[in-house]
């Protein structure tokens, strides 16, 4: 499978909570085609029936209970393989990192609101999210 935008978007509905509950909602099936569209209606199947998001593992084994032919199943498989294996959890480690907020300073005039922050870095990168 291509890295292509429909692949992109289900693998932040499989690997980002925040995402998946807010972009749900508005996608359809009909903005995916072929086998994308055949794992995405695994992964709002999953969420809608058990209100959290489903492991590579969890689809693997949902694909299994699916009725279609073998290759349509061999797709799926494959894109669920890339989705699992492309985590965007890269640490920038110029960037990453904690940070403490040293000053904050609140602007109020009567046309505008404005905060003011300094931040000082307490660590340097951080460690990647494990899911299990």
């Amino acid at each position: 499978m291509e890295n292509q935008i429909p692949t992109q978007i289900l693998n932040h509905l499989l690997n980002n909570e925040e995402f998946c509950r807010r972009v749900i909602p508005y996608l359809k099936p009909e903005n995916f085609e072929g086998t994308h569209r055949n794992v995405f209606d695994l992964i709002v199947k999953f969420v809608g029936k058990h209100n959290r998001l489903p492991t590579a593992k969890v689809l693997d084994l949902e694909l299994r209970k699916v009725n279609a032919p073998e290759d349509v199943l061999n797709n799926a498989q494959t894109l669920i393989n890339e989705i699992k294996d492309n985590k965007n959890d890269k640490v920038d480690s110029q960037q990453g990192g904690l940070y403490i907020i040293s000053d904050l300073c609140h602007y109020i005039s009567p046309q505008d609101t404005l905060t003011k922050m300094n931040l000082v870095r307490d660590t340097f990168g951080r460690k990647p999210k494990t899911r299990g």
